[in-house]
């Protein structure tokens, strides 16, 4: 009976690892600015913090390409907003060296006051070390260079973290596949003597998690770090007891993120975290409430939505603003000339409070999750609204129709697979395949260009008319079939993922 209330006039015949269950239902955030746009350059890589008067500091890296070949593709600029990020400044450079391509900047304001910036230097294929520079002025301009570790060819991305008005630690990685010191690095730096402890977070070799690393403090002192890695889907974690200079083993934290680093930091005794929904999808905040020990990732809340084509983007970087409410950077852009967007949300820390619903908890990760149903006599449309939870098994990620009649079962699905490298457009697209004495056989497979794997709500809908069964989402057209035997059964079929169902309903169509 439970799962019958989410059925609307449909009867059902079979149910397989589907229950009834609690969660929210993530508004579609709306508080978006465009914080730079540029016309020309390639902007990316966008870097926030609150300096000390209280106003929002962003810099990011300017240039023509993604990664420089010359000393003039790529310098750190920054931007401004002193009114949480309603309206910013025109870019400004910080800096921009001659012989590199200057990237990955990302700042932080210390107790005193002054800001620190770190970045790295790059010429294609190698980086050449880590950077770090202190303003006394809010970030207007920044005193001269220090270097950063021993490591040569390492990259930053996330913010520095003090510890005190004299102390740093900066995160970075070196993630040459082909080098045994290849590993997450943090170094602890001495302001005042100038001193530097260099210490590996990850294990050193080890490819995978040597990657580009954000940290911050915990509300019981402990530090915790999250890692990204290019081949898993998900966000290494780890953490220090002792202020960094020691580290536990890595372990999978759950977060769905790949090919795009993520962000970190308390607020109100939550550890939030800012990611990019699987593949550079669409940026989400995920809070854990037990100090990072379990992440809430079924009730993530949206901040933006990728545009679909685009696949230079994301880099969320977030801060708690003034006001109290979560502000976070990102990116999307295209090289030069085409230029690209630096974009600002802003979400409401009571986002994370959000009340819970009933729905349906369809858990495909292991095997497939069905829900078989008696159709309306006729023509028809079924309609199930949705939406992927975070949590995942083995790809490829699929939900979709099965129409079953005459002892053949025509399964028109969306999956969402793994594209074969970051810079390809989302690995989506909708099959097709009837099924018949136990064999299956492909009828039509092909790409979209839209994404519906992304922890926002859709609506699937199958559209039974004549002898032609069709599969929308959105009202978007996704697949067109015949299917000359009536249909008999339509089942709703999740398979490698979780998925919430906040209703099914069903109309006669004429």
């Amino acid at each position: 009976m439970e799962i019958e209330r989410f059925v609307a006039g449909l009867r059902i015949l079979a149910q397989n690892n589907v229950s009834t269950t609690t969660l929210t239902r993530p508004a579609v955030n709306a508080g978006i600015v465009v914080a730079h746009d540029s016309p020309d350059y390639h902007v990316a890589f966008p870097g926030l913090c609150v300096t000390a008067d209280g106003d929002l500091l962003c810099v990011f890296r300017q240039g023509f390409t993604h990664a420089g070949s010359s000393g003039d593709d790529g310098r750190i600029v920054a931007i401004r907003s002193g009114d949480d990020g309603a309206s910013w400044s025109e870019p400004w450079v910080l800096v921009d060296d001659p012989a590199y391509d200057d990237r990955n900047a990302a700042v932080e304001t210390g107790p005193d006051g002054r800001i620190a910036l770190c970045w790295d230097k790059y010429l294609s294929p190698h980086h050449y070390g880590a950077w770090l520079a202190l303003s006394d002025d809010g970030g207007r301009s920044f005193g001269p260079a220090m270097r950063i570790g021993i490591r040569d060819d390492v990259h930053t991305r996330s913010r520095p973290v003090w510890v005190d008005a004299t102390h740093l630690m900066v995160p970075y990685s070196e993630s040459v596949a082909e080098s045994e010191d290849c590993a997450s690095y943090v170094t602890h730096v001495d302001l005042e003597s100038g001193e530097q402890e260099h210490v590996a977070i990850s294990r050193l070799g080890e490819r995978g998690p040597a990657d580009e690393t954000a940290l911050a403090y915990n509300a019981d002192g402990s530090i915790i770090a999250l890692i990204r890695d290019n081949d898993q889907p998900w966000l290494w974690q780890t953490q220090s007891e002792d202020g960094g200079f020691q580290w536990a083993e890595l372990r999978q934290s759950e977060i769905p993120s790949q090919f795009t680093p993520c962000d970190l930091l308390e607020a109100d005794g939550l550890m939030i975290c800012s990611f990019s929904f699987r593949q550079r999808r669409n940026e989400r905040l995920v809070a854990s409430r037990d100090g990072g020990r379990s992440w809430d990732i079924e009730n993530s809340v949206d901040v933006f939505a990728a545009t679909p084509g685009i696949g230079d983007r994301s880099y969320p970087a977030t801060v708690r603003m003034p006001s109290g409410a979560l502000g976070t950077v990102l990116y999307e852009t295209s090289p030069h000339p085409h230029g690209g967007r630096i974009y600002f949300s802003t979400n409401p820390l009571s986002q994370f409070d959000a009340s819970h619903e009933s729905c349906l908890h369809a858990d495909g990760r292991h095997e497939p999750a069905l829900l078989m149903l008696k159709p309306p006599d006729g023509d028809f449309e079924v309609s199930a609204t949705y939406r992927f939870t975070g949590r995942f098994g083995a790809r490829p990620h699929r939900v979709g129709w099965d129409v079953g009649g005459g002892g053949v079962t025509l399964a028109l699905s969306y999956f969402m697979g793994a594209a074969p490298d970051r810079w390809t457009d989302f690995a989506e697209g909708v099959e097709v395949a009837v099924e018949r004495d136990g064999s299956r056989s492909v009828v039509l497979r092909q790409p979209i260009s839209a994404s519906f794997c992304d922890g926002r709500e859709h609506t699937l809908t199958l559209h039974r008319g004549g002898r032609r069964c069709t599969l929308l989402i959105d009202g978007q057209c996704l697949a067109d079939m015949e299917m000359p035997h009536p249909a008999q059964t339509a089942a709703f079929r999740v398979a490698g993922a979780a998925v919430a169902v906040y209703g099914i309903t069903a109309r006669m169509v004429t």
